[in-house]
């Protein structure tokens, strides 16, 4: 995108949305989850945990249970840098030529898909911090068969939502 072309979209101070507010907290209790997960079984984990899955969702390469902090460390990064992305929806790529008529409409679609993928990235590392665990302490075989299609429903499902809300708001009916 060209730097320019942002620079002359209108910048909206936009008051959060319910729903993003929503999000939010889903996105922290995710995370508090995977730091409650760590501290909960941490002593009693075996020095050896997964480190990967397949795509089937067993494990296929292990390491040492310290690995379970990447988990959380990148689940932190994401959640910081989404949170920080979610202030300037001026400077998004956006479908759509932005300008007064039309702001404020696609920046809190943008804005809420970038809530709503936070939230869905932070569940799905939270749920395979905690089916790691539960594999390493075996009681289970890995993150589950269906652990692929659900994590593709969630990342991808926002981005479908918006893509048709943001369609919507270009062309009502």
């Amino acid at each position: 995108m060209n730097s320019s072309h942002s620079q002359s979209r209108p910048v909206l101070k936009l008051p959060r949305t319910t729903l993003d507010n929503y999000l939010e907290a889903v996105s922290i209790l995710g995370l508090l989850a995977m730091v409650y997960l760590l501290a909960r079984y941490w002593p009693g984990l075996p020095s050896i945990v997964p480190t990967h899955f397949g795509v089937a969702g067993l494990p296929d390469a292990w390491g040492s249970k310290t690995s379970l902090f990447a988990n959380l460390g990148i689940g932190l990064f994401i959640y910081l840098g989404l949170t920080i992305l979610y202030g300037f929806p001026h400077i998004y790529n956006y479908l759509y030529t932005i300008n007064e008529s039309n702001a404020e409409a696609q920046y809190r679609l943008a804005r809420s898909l970038v809530s709503g993928l936070k939230a869905s990235v932070i569940l799905i590392f939270t749920y395979a911090e905690w089916a790691t665990i539960q594999t390493a302490l075996g009681q289970s075989a890995g993150l589950g068969a269906w652990f692929i299609f659900i994590a593709m429903f969630f990342s991808l499902g926002p981005l479908l939502l918006y893509l048709y809300k943001s369609y919507q708001a270009e062309h009502p009916a």
